[in-house]
């Protein structure tokens, strides 16, 4: 399994092998919940109101190893430099465990048990996040239609919903699947060139009222509540008083598999965070 930590300057420290060892795995696994209770003093019992969880923190235990005192030194200065950039620029880093990530700082260091000589040293870390999701982004590609390839004999589907738009025969359909048992957040990015671009999942529609030119697009990020248009020059504009008003357009994706439907014209990807409590094991 890769164990790793990426900086926000892209700068990688690997856990997982020579010269940097995590000791023990389960440390992190495991997850704490708190819990908002409603008390029934008469009748000596609670009812949950609901469950919940803003920060996280835990010890991570590693070892690290050299052949030579300049190896070693080089390994614990690097280790220094690409864990302390986020915590000087107070921006999360993402410790990996497989194809999970969490959003996290290694904000404490504690190293003890040198052994001068053979260049060894543990260390333990303190790893600290503010969203303790572990998360894995699936990015999903959906690509213009035309007339010509769509082909003549397109078999249409039978949708359970009503759209707003008579779609021709370029119109694209899909699937999008949340592997997850509870909804996600999403990065939606739309390519141009289109104008007033709708996307329905699920039947629920996402559009934001703006002309993309070529080589422009449109980013929509559930997470932060955001709506930027990119121009080709790369001058980003906030365009979130844009949005269709009469239907939210930062709406979770569902658990399992939605139906994708658009005009066709327009090519665009949707990433998906799926979040769990702890990593796959």
């Amino acid at each position: 399994m890769d164990i790793y930590y990426l900086n926000t300057a892209g700068e990688k420290i690997i856990l997982s092998e020579w010269p940097i060892a995590v000791t023990d795995l389960t440390q992190l696994y495991g997850r704490k919940w708190k819990t908002s209770i409603k008390e029934n003093k008469a009748k000596s019992r609670a009812s949950v109101l609901y469950t919940y969880r803003t920060t996280a923190e835990f010890k991570l235990d590693i070892s690290i190893y050299a052949d030579s005192k300049s190896e070693y030194e080089e390994v614990m200065n690097n280790f220094e430099a690409v864990t302390d950039y986020d915590v000087a620029n107070n921006t999360p880093g993402k410790l990996y465990v497989g194809e999970y990530y969490l959003p996290c700082f290694i904000r404490d260091t504690s190293p003890s048990d040198y052994e001068e000589l053979f260049y060894t040293v543990n260390e333990k870390l303190t790893v600290y996040s503010t969203n303790p999701h572990w998360l894995r982004e699936a990015k999903n590609s959906y690509i213009a239609h035309t007339e010509e390839s769509s082909g003549e004999e397109q078999e249409y589907l039978n949708f359970d919903y009503n759209f707003d738009y008579n779609y021709a025969s370029t119109s694209g359909y899909g699937a999008l699947s949340n592997e997850t048992n509870t909804g996600c957040d999403f990065l939606m990015t739309i390519y141009g060139a289109i104008e007033n671009p709708a996307i329905y999942i699920n039947g629920h529609l996402y559009q934001v009222y703006v002309t993309l030119g070529t080589n422009e697009y449109l980013t929509i990020d559930s997470r932060d509540s955001t709506i930027v248009l990119t121009s080709a020059t790369g001058k980003t504009t906030n365009v979130y008083s844009l949005r269709n008003q009469d239907s939210y357009i930062f709406q979770q994706i569902p658990a399992g598999t939605s139906t994708v439907y658009w005009a066709g014209t327009f090519g665009f990807d949707i990433t998906l965070f799926e979040k769990r409590s702890e990593p796959l094991w």
